[in-house]
């Protein structure tokens, strides 16, 4: 279809190969759209998904990453993946709203305009153009040894550092891929600009930072206290700046010996009308941080972090010259939010839990902790005695930092330098530390003399990524999902401090072999829908996708339904066709009949009987049956179970159980006790129907293809565009259409190559000409007066083109060594000898038919595979005695024609004072005139 020729295209186009890195599929279907497709991005995405799909497909064009659906009702992901609504997502100002306000209420399964600036892995300022809500999904959180989390979608994707034979790479893992030990990255680049705010702003800011950590505030009144006189001072300021209204200050001396400051409010309407009005009945393990400062620039963040560790932060000297700087609080969302605070600032700090509900967060590190008193510190005079604190600690310390970037030191030790000088000091030093490359970046440097491993190893050790642990990735329930589209190169984005980007994709090695030679003018190509540029108007197609993949649509007026076959199968038939060009329409279907078994589906399964086919490939349509792989077994219990391992193609699995447990509510299906999917990725296909105990299996077998779709049929209409014009086709027409097509590509392929070379050849034989006449060429040169008096000389000459001439003109000087003058003599040989095997090929249809046949056999050989859809003869319709199950029973029958059947089994033997069992209840005066038994 042309929407897949267009995706096709352009991602060859663009570079998006099998042998280059997978790319957002967003970016994909916005270069289609603007450059080929200007449809909409949702029919864009579908055919892209599809492609991507191995049980939509029988030879996937696409190489997915990531969710692309499945056989089931799992919907592919949004060509974006997803995150929890209350992931907060950085934005270039420094401010942090969470995901589902920056379009706030988006409906579910929806997508908004917006145009945000984001800021991305670099903290570089990129736009958002998109916010995408879709819906309910299932999410895993990740949670890192350091306590950060991220919750999304299982296949999420997350920037890991990961050691690729040895060198440490940034990759792209999907949650549901990541494991405990594995390596996140986390963004803990500050602002590049703290930004600016009202000075009301910045005092509300500090004013819920010193009330999170000191204060109070009830439902009828509210407190603050603390015992430094100016920190204090501060907050009565910043109140009367931000609330106002009538407010109490008291003091008292207390145990320690300090005078206690305390702010007293008795009426709080001005406080509900505040900014802090959200604070309203908080109680401690409920405290957080107050959106509006999540919603600030870094300036208000730093405020409220300075007010909330003047009120519970500390900071004191630990063993070995470090540092600890900590905030105590007993709600854990509290914790997290100040720790995500931190990290935008560049700080990196630990949640730790304690006895009786307090979590700590923590900062050991001594670059966190300087990073911390320059970015963050404290309010008031905690942040001199931090000062002085850090005045003592040594510059350079033996202790070894935690803050580290894995897989580095081996790989700068193993390939960094070759000399044993430099390496004995790369084995002798810490080489993978980032306050060590901070410090002494240069000494680094001068030692690793391999500039590719600086290349691999300076971006990783810049301070800019964190690689934290990674402690559990445990399910998150179900619950609404988002996420933004971005339009940059590299699609990233930052959510709660991990960096994640959209979905991607790449072309597959088959898809390649659709495109091959298309730059070598094989296919015509045609404007654009703007005229702004060129597609081509088919493709190459060096296999013959449309019988391998088949096709299905509807347009106005028509439809097609074409199944897919075995590569293997169809390339036997195609090369058949060019072994006996001669042969009449009605031989080649033959051949292809004998050649071509039938469709192969890419879902297995089985096709009961044959004349559906031979209809379809005799005629162009057909009814083709198709029937699920199912065996009978028995449970653990004893009990009968059908087992399901191959469905019929595009039979929806879910929907397939949700159908039977149906069928057997409403009565039409009987003899079942319960049905499981048991599917999985590591089993495969696998439902499994349990059967009572009295029920026989090849009866309730019998029912369930009847009344459900484990038998059912592909109705194909093998319709295709031939010369512009819809025609149904048989088979023998798909496969000559098809190697005329080939052969066509092989003409213009050879003219092509052959106009190249003869244009090479021209440009050598003029070099030959000079290098015959070497002397006289150089002394006509330096005698010219100008490159056009160089350049009519050289041709008068040696009786030679302007192309030529300009070429030798253009010639470098070491071209004139004896080597070198070889070189251009045998070059010249081998183009002419080319030269003539392309014209050959022009001259010799048989060549040509020789050609397509070696190349599709390489493709075949190398890309096809085993036949997946098994065949079985036809068994006929089941009857309505196959539906009912064969047992013994008891006829009764009465003398007014009354009768009814009972299961012999029911009947028992009787003994003195047994109860009797009741074949049949009559009518006053009826009698029973038969009684059999059989």
């Amino acid at each position: 279809k042309p929407v897949h020729r267009k995706i096709l295209y352009g991602m060859f186009d663009s570079g998006f190969r099998p042998d280059r890195s997978h790319v957002k599929c967003a970016r994909v279907v916005g270069d289609v759209m603007g450059t080929y497709h200007p449809h909409g991005d949702t029919a864009i995405y579908d055919s892209l998904v599809r492609m991507a799909q191995p049980w939509a497909l029988r030879a996937p064009m696409i190489d997915g990453q990531g969710n692309f659906g499945s056989a089931g009702n799992d919907p592919a992901a949004a060509m974006r993946y997803c995150v929890a609504p209350s992931t907060r997502v950085r934005l270039a100002d420094g401010s942090t709203p969470r995901i589902d306000e920056i379009s706030p209420g988006a409906p579910a399964n929806s997508d908004q305009d917006i145009e945000v600036k984001l800021a991305d892995r670099n903290g570089d300022a990129v736009v958002a153009t998109k916010l995408f809500h879709s819906g309910e999904h299932e999410t895993l959180r990740l949670e890192t040894g350091e306590g950060y989390e991220l919750t999304g979608t299982r296949n999420h994707p997350v920037l890991c550092l990961i050691s690729v034979l040895g060198v440490p790479t940034l990759l792209w893992k999907l949650l549901e891929e990541i494991e405990p030990g594995d390596r996140v990255v986390m963004s803990r680049q500050p602002a590049k600009e703290y930004g600016d705010d009202a000075l009301g702003s910045l005092g509300a800011a500090f004013l819920a930072g010193a009330f999170v950590s000191e204060g109070w505030i009830s439902e009828g009144r509210a407190g603050f206290n603390n015992v430094d006189r100016e920190f204090f001072d501060d907050v009565i300021a910043a109140y009367d700046l931000v609330v106002g209204g009538p407010r109490y200050i008291n003091s008292r001396r207390i145990a320690s010996g300090s005078t206690l400051w305390e702010l007293d409010i008795h009426r709080i309407e001005s406080l509900r009308s505040s900014p802090l009005g959200t604070m309203v009945g908080q109680r401690s393990a409920a405290k957080r941080v107050p959106e509006f400062v999540s919603q600030m620039v870094p300036a208000g963040k730093q405020r409220f972090l300075q007010a909330l560790f003047e009120g519970d932060g500390s900071s004191s000297l630990l063993p070995r010259g470090t540092i600890q700087i900590s905030y105590s609080t007993r709600s854990k969302q509290l914790a997290s939010e100040v720790q995500q605070l931190l990290l935008e600032f560049g700080v990196v700090s630990r949640l730790c839990s304690y006895a009786k509900g307090e979590i700590k967060v923590v900062v050991t590190n001594r670059r966190d902790a300087r990073q911390f008193a320059r970015t963050v510190g404290f309010a008031g005079r905690k942040q001199t005695k931090l000062l002085a604190e850090l005045a003592q600690i040594p510059a350079t310390s033996v202790a070894m930092s935690h803050d580290h970037v894995p897989h580095v030191a081996d790989f700068v030790r193993n390939h960094g330098a070759t000399r044993w000088t430099e390496r004995d000091w790369l084995r002798r030093h810490n080489v993978d530390r980032v306050e060590r490359w901070e410090r002494d970046r240069t000494v680094l440097r001068r030692n690793i003399t391999n500039a590719d491993v600086l290349d691999v190893v300076e971006p990783l050790v810049d301070g800019r990524f964190y690689y934290a642990e990674v402690a559990s990735v445990s399910p998150a329930g179900v619950q609404p999902v988002y996420s933004i589209r971005v339009d940059s190169d590299d699609h990233s984005f930052i959510t709660n401090g991990f960096i994640s980007h959209n979905t991607e994709c790449r072309l597959t090695p088959l898809a390649m072999e659709m495109l091959r030679d298309i730059r070598e003018e094989t296919v015509d190509f045609v404007p654009n829908y703007d005229g702004s540029n060129s597609e081509p108007s088919i493709l190459p197609s060096r296999i013959p996708n449309l019988l391998v993949n088949g096709s299905e649509g509807i347009a106005v007026g028509m439809a097609t339904r074409i199944p897919p076959h075995n590569l293997r199968e169809v390339a036997d038939g195609v090369i058949w066709s060019l072994d006996h060009p001669e042969a009449s329409a009605e031989e080649l279907l033959e051949a292809l009949l004998e050649r071509i078994k039938g469709p192969d589906f890419p879902t297995y399964g089985l096709i009961v009987g044959r004349d559906g086919i031979e209809s379809a490939y005799r005629t162009g349509r057909g009814s083709i049956r198709m029937r699920a792989v199912v065996t009978v077994d028995e449970d653990a219990k004893g009990r009968a179970i059908l087992v399901v391992t191959e469905l019929p193609y595009q039979v929806n699995p879910d929907n397939l159980a949700e159908s039977i447990a149906d069928g057997v509510r409403d009565g039409r299906l009987s003899g079942i006790s319960d049905i499981a999917d048991e599917s999985s990725d590591r089993v495969g296909q696998r439902l499994v129907i349990t059967l009572k105990r009295d029920a026989v299996a090849k009866v309730v077998l019998n029912n369930l293809f009847k009344h459900t779709s484990l038998q059912t049929t592909f109705g194909a209409n093998m319709l295709a565009i031939v010369d512009g014009v819809p025609r149904t086709l048989r088979l023998d027409e798909f496969v000559s259409h098809y190697v005329v097509h080939q052969l066509d590509v092989i003409v213009r392929r050879t003219r092509y190559l052959l106009r190249k070379a003869e244009e090479r050849a021209h440009i050598l034989r003029g070099y030959a000409k000079a290098l015959d006449q070497l002397d006289a060429v150089i002394a006509l040169i330096r005698a010219s007066e100008s490159a056009e008096a160089s350049r009519a000389g050289l041709m008068e000459l040696l009786d030679i083109d302007e192309l030529q001439a300009t070429a030798i003109l253009d010639m470098q000087l070491r071209r004139l060594a004896a080597l070198e003058r070889q070189r251009i003599y045998d070059e010249l040989a081998e183009i002419e000898v080319q030269i003539a095997e392309l014209q050959g090929i022009l001259d010799n249809p048989a060549r040509q038919r020789e050609i397509v046949k070696e190349e599709l056999t390489e493709i075949a050989a190398k890309h096809g595979d085993e036949r997946r859809t098994k065949f079985i003869s036809y068994d006929g319709d089941a009857s309505m005695e196959d539906l009912i199950a064969e047992e013994e029973v008891v006829i009764t029958i009465t003398r007014t024609g009354y009768a009814k059947r009972t299961k012999s089994d029911l009947y028992r033997s009787q003994r003195r004072g047994g109860k009797g069992v009741m074949g049949a209840g009559l009518k006053t005066d009826d009698i029973v005139a038969h009684f059999f038994v059989g």
